[in-house]
């Protein structure tokens, strides 16, 4: 069973849960982009350092379509590994991530590049794996 940063066991939630913790994301600030990490973890079942390691260009064409088979960059062990982004929900989730992301650049004036992390934090920079393990914790805090 994976582990957290604490080193106890990583939390695994109900179906119910699932679906609890995302109507109570909906309400957050980070709405869409906590949606697009909880549906990335529990629904393809990356790990917190794979998903650290994603950027744009991994996930999203040059026109901004979405690329459905994903090398990830980086791995556990570095093996190579692909993964789908052929769920609906997920396709729709990743897409109103990057509309909004792309409006904050815009009214921010920063720059927009498929270069950049998928995630950002609050602070306008990329997600390590801890504090991508810490956000995961607090979000399923709130599913209990």
């Amino acid at each position: 069973m994976p582990k957290n940063i604490k080193g106890e066991q990583a939390a695994v939630l109900t179906s119910a849960q699932f679906k609890r913790l995302l109507k109570i994301i909906s309400a957050t600030t980070h709405a869409k982009r906590d949606t697009l990490l909880m549906l990335i973890s529990f629904g393809l079942g990356l790990r917190a350092i794979e998903i650290a390691s994603l950027c744009l260009k991994n996930v999203l064409s040059p026109t901004g379509k979405v690329i459905e088979e994903v090398a990830l960059p980086r791995t556990k062990n570095d093996m190579t590994r692909r993964v789908y982004f052929t769920d609906p929900r997920l396709k729709k989730a990743l897409l109103e991530y990057i509309h909004e992301r792309k409006e904050t650049a815009a009214q921010k004036h920063l720059p927009y590049s498929l270069h950049q992390p998928l995630f950002l934090s609050q602070k306008g920079i990329a997600f390590t794996n801890k504090t991508l393990q810490k956000r995961f914790e607090k979000l399923y805090r709130l599913a209990r």
